[in-house]
């Protein structure tokens, strides 16, 4: 098929194009989830949600990196929802590990800058 003779690079390629493919259906939902006007609908959705936000949670370091990167506001707007507690839980964990990365990041730029 397409992209196979091209070795590990392709791969490379594909995987990132599915990354952004990825990263884009979650905005796409994460929008349309902060919409919804009827509660209803919105707990009709609480399986997706739950599943969205597990899959960022199991993301490398770097893919979370770029899904914080696209998301981070939508992440922010969700507080502003009454949300079922299942689904406050694991986004109370994406802005945990935010934070976690966020601070190392803070951490090492100032210790280069003392280094320095």
């Amino acid at each position: 098929g397409e992209g196979e003779e091209g070795g590990e690079e392709d791969g490379t390629a594909s995987s990132k194009a599915i990354d952004e493919r990825l990263l884009s259906l979650i905005g796409v939902s994460l929008d349309y989830y902060l919409k919804m006007s009827s509660e209803l609908h919105r707990d009709a959705w609480t399986p997706v949600m739950l599943l969205l936000l597990t899959r960022m949670l199991q993301q490398t370091h770097t893919q979370f990196q770029a899904c914080v990167k696209m998301l981070y506001s939508l992440l922010c707007d969700l507080l502003t929802l009454e949300l079922k507690f299942e689904v406050r839980s694991l986004l109370r964990r994406v802005f945990v590990r935010i934070g976690k990365d966020y601070l190392s990041l803070l951490t090492l730029s100032l210790e280069q800058q003392h280094h320095s």
